[in-house]
């Protein structure tokens, strides 16, 4: 908090850091600072109204305070990028790196093989269907998107064997957007003071700060209740 009593948001070390007495409360989220900043990211910036902290999309307002997530990020956006895919049969070559894309709202997918074609391709919430015709074989595929990882089956349209097949992006892609922890940061407001708070959570116990409609942007959720201030301090052996 400032010496106003208006919510102050920075960084792990700059609280680490700041002068004693300073009230070091909590972290309420997690994001990514200007030289951590990834693709994929959009810039949040912080701008005085009126005396009052608020985040803002503004670029107006000066540097970014923090990078995180759009909002717009849809399920299907994950799945775009390219991928080591691997089908689990053994009758033939069955590592084929692929690049799923979007073009004017038809999802491609494109092999870095010959004799690996790709057609009926779709995606429905969390899970890719295509079919994949290669040696003179026709096999129905889908697959799920988990942790940077597709997962799923790939079934032999004539015989019906079932095997299974996986993806992993190549090494440059980032996996942040991912984790099951991103959620979105809600902007509450006390309509009498104008004051802003930031937080995760669906509600707040205060009944004078009123949730703003959307979401903010998406962050990483804080999973730890407590702020732990000693990095160096080390768990205590038990003695019996």
């Amino acid at each position: 908090w400032t010496d106003d009593l208006e919510p102050a948001y920075n960084f792990r070390n700059s609280q680490v850091n700041s002068p004693p007495g300073k009230n070091k409360l909590s972290i309420p989220f997690y994001a990514l600072e200007e030289d951590n900043k990834l693709p994929g990211t959009i810039p949040i910036f912080q701008s005085i109204e009126e005396g009052k902290i608020r985040f803002t999309h503004n670029a107006e307002s000066g540097s970014p305070h923090f990078y995180a997530i759009s909002t717009q990020l849809k399920i299907s956006d994950l799945f775009m990028g390219t991928w080591d895919a691997k089908f689990n049969y053994a009758s033939f070559d069955n590592f084929c790196p692929i690049t799923i894309s979007r073009s004017e709202g038809t999802i491609e997918i494109t092999g870095q093989k010959q004799g690996f074609d790709f057609s009926k391709i779709e995606i429905k919430g969390d899970t890719l269907n295509f079919r994949l015709d290669h040696e003179e074989r026709s096999y129905f595929i889908n697959g799920t998107i988990k942790d940077g990882q597709i997962e799923g089956t790939c079934q032999n349209i004539d015989t019906k064997n079932t095997v299974t097949w996986t993806a992993e992006r190549f090494a440059q892609s980032w996996w942040g957007q991912f984790s099951p922890q991103v959620v979105p940061l809600y902007e509450y407001r006390n309509k009498e003071t104008g004051q802003s708070q930031y937080s995760t959570e669906d509600s707040l116990a205060s009944p004078f700060f009123v949730r703003e409609a959307d979401p903010l942007c998406l962050v990483w959720k804080n999973p730890y209740r407590f702020q732990l201030l000693d990095f160096e301090s080390k768990p205590a052996s038990l003695k019996h």
